[in-house]
């Protein structure tokens, strides 16, 4: 998958921003991706050092692919500006002069007048630190009712995606309904033939409960709206019922999607929090992520308890 995007954007000079530009783990993601120009927002003389330490005699050509925006020249008039006209009618002069000394606004900002292709950041700012001024500047796509997150799960050759476990805090069966779909397409964006799981803690009826009708409403609502997917989405599963080929023809014999999943979509932000740290930490997969979807430009979001080896796969899967 990083292979075919690296072949995609091949002397094409695609620039990635991060607001995190002093982070060491940032830095030593920067001989990870050197076909993508980085822009680093921060301290100017601490990035370089850090990275004249990291690389010493290798400083001169990581630096060929490095831009650095320095914390001195942040609050220029024309970003002040700019932000002005954006926020038309909520924010006055001052008030822009503010968020520009936050690093992640001045990132979003130079995002939003086409200075770089993509913003990767997290691993020292919340998601949330990450999407307030995604969604004040950038803004969600036209047509999207919700921006939200998936995790890529990887582990020898298979490859799974997990939604959302960053972004909404208890989506109702509408926005669930979203989730799905946006995530679908996302899997067939990264080249995935996607049989996509709604998961409960009930199994087609199995059991009962408010948040199982939840579920269950947002499998109605989805087929309703996109007929054609009927054979390629199901709910509500168990996760066992969903992953597992021999459980799930137990427990739903007629579905299409038992055993085959690949995409699954949890009921709450908690739940897929929960599920995916799981998977990671005692089940041996990679999580790469949270990519969202929804925005108008890509902003990607990173666990505060990223690697390098994870950043730059973020930045790349940004420029997909």
């Amino acid at each position: 998958l990083i292979n075919s995007v690296r072949e995609k954007i091949k002397g094409q000079n695609k620039v990635v921003i991060v607001p995190e530009g002093n982070e060491d783990r940032v830095i030593k993601s920067l001989a990870l991706t050197p076909d993508i120009i980085k822009k680093l927002v921060g301290n100017k003389e601490e990035i370089e050092e850090k990275i004249k330490k990291e690389y010493g005699s290798n400083y001169d050509s990581i630096m060929e692919m490095v831009e650095i925006v320095d914390e001195s020249n942040f609050q220029t008039e024309e970003r002040i500006k700019a932000l002005v006209e954006k926020r038309k009618n909520k924010i006055d002069h001052l008030k822009a002069k503010e968020l520009l000394a936050n690093r992640n606004y001045v990132a979003t900002m130079m995002l939003d007048c086409n200075k770089a292709d993509a913003l990767v950041g997290g691993a020292e700012y919340s998601t949330a630190d990450i999407l307030r001024p995604a969604f004040q500047i950038i803004k969600p796509k036209a047509g999207s009712k919700i921006v939200s997150s998936f995790f890529i799960m990887q582990k020898d050759d298979k490859m799974l995606l997990f939604s959302d476990c960053a972004v909404n805090l208890k989506p109702t069966a509408e926005e669930l309904k979203d989730i799905a779909i946006q995530t679908y397409e996302s899997a067939k964006e990264l080249g995935m033939d996607p049989k996509v799981a709604l998961l409960s803690y009930s199994t087609k009826g199995s059991g009962m409960g408010e948040d199982v009708d939840k579920v269950r409403e947002a499998y109605q609502l989805l087929i309703e709206e996109r007929p054609e997917l009927e054979d390629v989405i199901d709910g509500e599963f168990q996760f066992d019922a969903a992953y597992d080929a021999g459980v799930g023809k137990i427990k739903a014999p007629y579905s299409k999607v038992v055993g085959e999943a690949n995409v699954f979509i949890f009921p709450s932000l908690e739940a897929g929090n929960i599920g995916y740290k799981i998977a990671q930490f005692m089940g041996g997969w990679s999580a790469v992520g949270p990519l969202l979807q929804g925005l108008n430009k890509p902003v990607n979001d990173l666990s505060r308890g990223t690697t390098p080896e994870t950043i730059a796969k973020v930045m790349y899967l940004s420029l997909r």
